[in-house]
């Protein structure tokens, strides 16, 4: 569905959740790995390196991670995700790989870091004895060239749409503030968002609505469009139940505006800090209150596009579904 076909990469496709378990680490944790690759002659590790939206450390969501997730398929994700309740992330990572290195025929690895538009600003081929260490180096670069939202702190945040083709997460929880916490960020989190209303699930995700239970409030769309099967194994396997827990719902953008408003004790609605952004992967452009924009006048790193504008909602009481849609690229 994506367009990874035989045709498009002229070479064979072999792809299944079938897996072989090579071994058991020192706690007794099975080593799953994907049967085809397990038999293969020489296998290249791929992926972006990027800040996990679950694990913190000096080694997250990259080529030591594929090793498990990826080549361990479902199978593997599923009692990897299970250990991680008595051992740390980190601790598992390593002793899984080192066996995975050991025993599997790794001959490369390709990485990938993306910059803050989610283009690739970074791709290197990395040695096996080489992945961890590079990978740290590589984390720094993809958390420091992240998107962004302008501002620290947020009253509500309007999100267009959520999707597990935005994030693993279905809205960057590294973005928005709320990695360590439900609901709230952390003392050291930035940004430190109130409210969160999602309006939309997009097309792409399938109907995976993984990340709609780390918000507030929602359009019904959201939860029609979700299909809770394949939510809850998603979120299931990742041992975050609450991802796929609902937020309150309402019928038009409005209605949740108001009640999202009502809910800022002794802020009155023009003064809220409120933003609207497309999703957490495209901040390039951000509709923000006026309660922001005597800092922005001030920040040489912010260009100010409109004029003050009232929100515009349509005779149904909702925001337009196009206002944040990019731009048609042309060639010539």
């Amino acid at each position: 569905s994506y367009g990874v076909t035989e045709a498009y990469c002229g070479c064979p496709i072999r792809a299944s959740m079938e897996t072989v378990i090579v071994c058991r680490t020192p706690q007794q944790i099975p080593v799953h790995f994907d049967r085809h690759a397990f038999n293969a002659d020489h296998v290249i590790v791929c992926n972006r390196i990027k800040p996990h939206t679950l694990f913190s450390g000096d080694i997250e969501s990259g080529l030591m991670k594929m090793m498990l997730i990826g080549l361990g398929k479902h199978a593997g994700a599923k009692i990897y995700h299970r250990t991680i309740r008595n051992y740390s992330f980190s601790q598992i990572v390593r002793d899984v790989t080192a066996e995975v290195l050991q025993r599997c025929s790794i001959v490369a690895g390709l990485a990938i870091v993306e910059n803050s538009y989610g283009r690739t600003a970074r791709i290197e081929g990395i040695r096996p004895d080489q992945f961890e260490a590079r990978e740290k180096v590589l984390l720094k670069d993809a958390a420091r060239w992240m998107p962004r939202l302008p501002f620290g702190e947020v009253d509500v945040l309007l999100i267009d749409q959520i999707g597990k083709n935005i994030s693993g997460a279905g809205l960057d929880v590294n973005v928005v503030g709320r990695k360590q916490l439900l609901h709230q960020a952390a003392a050291d989190e930035h940004p430190k968002i109130r409210m969160i209303g999602v309006r939309d699930l997009h097309a792409a995700s399938s109907g995976n609505a993984t990340g709609i239970g780390l918000v507030e409030f929602c359009r019904s769309r959201v939860l029609e469009k979700m299909d809770v099967r394949t939510t809850r194994i998603n979120v299931l396997t990742g041992g975050h139940y609450t991802e796929a827990m609902s937020p309150l719902d309402y019928d038009n953008d409005g209605e949740m505006v108001e009640v999202m408003l009502s809910q800022l004790g002794l802020v009155e609605p023009p003064d809220a800090r409120l933003m609207w952004i497309r999703d957490t992967l495209h901040l390039a452009e951000v509709e923000c209150a006026t309660a922001y924009l005597d800092e922005a006048r001030r920040r040489d790193d912010l260009e100010i596009l409109t004029d003050l504008r009232p929100l515009s909602f349509d005779g149904q009481g909702n925001l337009s579904d196009q206002h944040m849609e990019p731009a048609v690229a042309v060639d010539v």
